[in-house]
């Protein structure tokens, strides 16, 4: 027999990974994890931050370690169901279905599988987070007309502080609008009307935060104009792991006179 000397191989993280398509906060949460030791498959369910004031984004991400052998027996990839978590307005976020991470324990691997959701608490106190839940089908053997197993195995649940607005500062008219970097913004498709002459206002909220639940900005609409409201049309985007977006509300003024 013969013997090849040995080799090195560096391991990097190149650019389209699961990984690089997740949120910054996420990412830099899968920099400080270690994978759990033993056979079982381990699920639970992280906030960020485990503490929030009222309109404040809060992250909750749902992992699920399996160890490697487990899941290379898997024909397809495990099923993530987030939590239920009441009290909140939720937004999904896009993950990959597959390993977003892998760690090793000893002599063992584990690979990680992530889902990711936004939420904004409508009211303060503590908010309870339910339990999420992990499903996956193991073959009994390996023939690929082999029985197959279904297994599911859920998290604990968690509690989460939601801190009241301050009160100091508030102006007098406060409607509940937060978020952050607001602006406001009023355009009109025609600034000149003939008496008994129509046209479109309309009032442009941007920022970031639970653009949904902005309210409508109140607008000191001059004499000599009918105001209809009009539609409300929200956008939402998710830049740097922040929601936001912007949300407009239409209105058709009728000039009565000159």
């Amino acid at each position: 027999s013969a013997a090849t000397g040995p080799i090195a191989v560096t391991v990097t993280a190149p650019s389209g990974t699961a990984a690089t398509a997740l949120a910054p906060q996420i990412r830099r949460l899968l920099d400080t994890l270690s994978p759990p030791t033993g056979d079982d498959v381990v699920v639970e369910v992280l906030a960020l931050p485990d503490s929030v004031q009222l309109g404040d984004q809060l992250d909750l991400v749902t992992l699920a370690w399996l160890p490697r052998d487990l899941r290379q027996q898997l024909r397809t990839p495990p099923t993530l169901s987030p939590p239920d978590v009441e009290g909140v307005w939720s937004y999904q976020q896009v993950t990959s279905p597959g390993v977003v991470a892998s760690r090793v324990a000893g002599d063992r691997w584990y690979d990680l599988f992530l889902s990711h959701q936004v939420v904004f608490p409508l009211s303060a106190g503590d908010v309870r987070v339910g339990r999420a839940t992990v499903t996956y089908v193991q073959p009994l053997s390996y023939s690929f007309l082999s029985r197959e197993l279904q297994h599911e195995v859920q998290s604990e649940s968690i509690a989460v502080t939601v801190r009241a607005q301050p009160v100091a500062g508030r102006p007098d008219d406060f409607s509940g609008a937060a978020g952050r970097n607001l602006s406001v913004a009023l355009t009109a498709e025609q600034t000149t009307l003939p008496p008994g002459g129509a046209a479109t206002v309309t009032a442009t909220v941007s920022g970031v935060g639970n653009v949904a639940l902005w309210p409508e900005p109140p607008i000191d609409w001059p004499e000599g104009l009918r105001v209809y409201p009009g539609d409300v049309t929200v956008e939402v985007a998710s830049r740097g792991g922040l929601v936001g977006g912007t949300k407009r509300f239409a209105y058709i003024v009728v000039a009565d006179s000159a």
